[in-house]
């Protein structure tokens, strides 16, 4: 089974959603939080966009390890759950 091609196609499909998403969103409202404890549109848009390359630790103390196609697998799924 080819993985890249998976990948290829779920991560168009999710990019694409997400440009929508944000699409819809107007520049003036970047900074609106639903709750004091969310993030801003803003950081929520760099939080999606930093996905990609980022590494469960704290710190200096890793937290998970897996494979390269769950690491990937999981950014996938998170990019869904921040749009909701």
């Amino acid at each position: 089974m080819e993985l890249i091609p998976i990948f290829s196609n779920e991560l168009e499909q999710e990019a694409e959603t997400t440009r929508e998403f944000l699409s819809l969103v107007p520049e003036d409202k970047f900074d609106w939080k639903p709750h004091e404890k969310s993030m801003s549109m803003k950081e929520l848009t760099i939080h999606i966009a930093e996905i990609p390359s980022w590494t469960m630790r704290n710190g200096d103390q890793v937290l998970m390890v897996m494979p390269k196609h769950a690491v990937i697998r999981h950014a996938l799924n998170q990019i869904t759950h921040h749009q909701a």
